[in-house]
């Protein structure tokens, strides 16, 4: 009988628990050419500890696969990703949960604005490189 064995991912870096500051979109002149960055002001974690300012970029992302679905209490909206970056500036956004598979990364984010608070799905269909960058703490 044939067997393959899939590796088991290990990242250097965990997005739980951190809180989003900001991000960066640019659309890509392919459907699958755009690029999504996440500002982190107070960090990642890291292996080794935690980071100082970090940013993570997806790149080769398909927005026509890619999307931000918010959860309300009593109804889910799907939104452009436009309007998520609009309210990481207005809204804390804390990430949850991250998972990772070929291809796809998804992110479940606490969005709160003060009275309401809700969840985001962030699921991003991307084919190139993840890129992490930070500074020392």
């Amino acid at each position: 009988m044939n067997q393959y064995v899939k590796p088991s991912l290990r990242l250097e870096f965990s997005l739980r628990d951190a809180r989003v500051s900001g991000t960066v979109l640019t659309w890509g002149h392919t459907a699958e050419d755009g690029k999504f960055s996440l500002l982190f002001e107070n960090g990642i974690r890291k292996k080794s500890g935690k980071t100082g300012k970090a940013a993570v970029m997806f790149s080769g992302i398909d927005f026509d696969q890619s999307y931000v679905l918010y959860d309300f209490e009593l109804r889910k909206e799907r939104v452009e990703f436009e309007r998520f970056a609009d309210d990481i500036e207005k809204f804390s956004c804390d990430i949850m949960e991250e998972t990772y598979g070929e291809n796809v990364t998804k992110l479940m984010c606490a969005m709160a604005d003060g009275a309401e608070t809700w969840d985001a799905e962030v699921f991003i269909y991307h084919t190139r490189d993840t890129v992490y960058i930070w500074e020392d703490k």
